[in-house]
């Protein structure tokens, strides 16, 4: 299977990208199927140390979360388009989608939303931050869908843009981090939150591929 394979060869040592095109050319896989890989499995060091910092629960009373809005509602409206999402070794929930920066649907950027604002209606008094990154193209749609539906909610929120989003997430602050970007997590010593998956499980019954299970099977 490629997912052990590659994983065979990161704990060996071998670089991620040039082990990445090797497998992918051994299993002839696609775009998505690489995808799960590359931002999907790790060593075990590397697993380890992230998922110590992802807490479990939700955030307490008077709690700041900020998030990383694209990787966050991305990964919703994946999952609500039937396209692939997964917990990676690092147990966090990503997709294996290639819209990051592309169109995106208005009818699932909504749904989205709305099921990210029901879902902070939930949680008593937490102060939320969507950090928008104002290099994508999308941005200023996102802005306006924001603002149309969490300005008729209860939750206590703003509107962060930034040129540089992936270094503001990163900086350390007394606030919970709401994001699955491997790289920013890896810059961060704040708590991380997985918002997507915590949206999704509020909302719907879904059982959704661990890839920590497909590397324990067979051991």
């Amino acid at each position: 299977m490629a997912i052990r394979d590659y994983f065979y060869l990161l704990e060996k040592g071998y670089p991620s990208k040039r082990t990445l095109s090797l497998v992918a050319d051994r299993y002839h896989l696609d775009k998505n199927e690489s995808a799960v890989l590359y931002r999907g499995v790790f060593t075990k060091e590397e697993s380890t140390i992230r998922y110590s910092r992802v807490m479990s629960g939700t955030p307490d009373v008077k709690s700041t979360l900020k998030v990383d809005t694209f990787n966050q509602v991305y990964n919703i409206i994946s999952y609500l388009e039937g396209r692939l999402v997964y917990i990676a070794g690092d147990g966090l929930l990503k997709d294996a989608s290639e819209i990051h920066g592309g169109p995106v649907n208005s009818k699932s950027l909504h749904q989205a939303l709305s099921l990210m604002k029901s879902f902070f209606e939930t949680i008593s008094d937490i102060s939320v931050e969507f950090y928008l990154d104002q290099q994508m193209n999308n941005a200023p749609r996102v802005k306006e869908y924001l603002e149309n539906i969490f300005n008729n909610s209860l939750v206590d929120f703003r509107i962060v843009e930034s040129d540089h989003v992936d270094a503001c997430l990163a900086k350390k602050g007394n606030f919970i981090l709401a994001t699955s970007d491997s790289k920013i997590i890896d810059r961060t010593e704040n708590t991380i939150y997985d918002l997507s998956r915590a949206v999704l499980e509020n909302k719907f019954s879904i059982k959704i591929p661990d890839i920590r299970l497909l590397l324990s099977e067979n051991k």
